[in-house]
């Protein structure tokens, strides 16, 4: 399993569209907004991965725990700038996407924090720090996959009413 491919799902399945116009530009916001999600998701899981066979690595755990908690703030920060289009299938695709970012600053929070615990832990084995990173990695899926369904189905509503095609 590769630990980074949860953080960026959104990314790869929120698809990109042709069209023109105000409507496309605000969708290809929201699609660059998940690929620098997805992109600091896949650097914290490298990181991850090294770390479990290699406590010398744990240093750039930190790091890249660090990084990716940024990166979501300042991807939070962009999008609430975002300019929406007057329609409502365009505002409730931007709700939605607040949502998933909402969860996503949660789950980097309260989950991945709880990862590099486990990982500095020194009363854990190897053992019980896989089976800890695998319980949280699966709990993460599961969330993820939920709000990433909401935001897809935002999305395509969002791309018949405004008569773009989904590539």
């Amino acid at each position: 399993m590769r630990f980074w491919t949860f953080f960026g799902m959104a990314a790869l399945a929120l698809v990109t569209m042709t069209g023109c116009g105000g409507a496309l530009a605000f969708n290809q916001s929201i699609v660059k907004a998940n690929q620098d999600l997805q992109e600091a998701g896949k650097k914290f899981g490298e990181a991850l991965t090294k770390a479990l066979t290699d406590q010398s690595q744990i240093p750039a755990l930190d790091t890249s725990y660090k990084e990716m908690l940024q990166r979501v703030d300042d991807v939070a920060a962009r999008m609430k700038k975002l300019k929406v289009p007057q329609s409502d299938s365009a505002k409730a695709l931007y709700e939605q996407h607040q949502r998933f970012l909402a969860s996503q600053k949660k789950m980097c929070v309260r989950d991945f924090g709880e990862l590099v615990k486990a990982l500095k832990d020194q009363n854990m084995d190897p053992g019980q720090k896989n089976n800890k990173v695998q319980e949280i990695l699966l709990r993460v899926q599961k969330e993820e996959a939920t709000e990433l369904q909401l935001l897809q189905s935002a999305q395509r509503k969002f791309a018949s009413d405004h008569k773009l095609k989904l590539k």
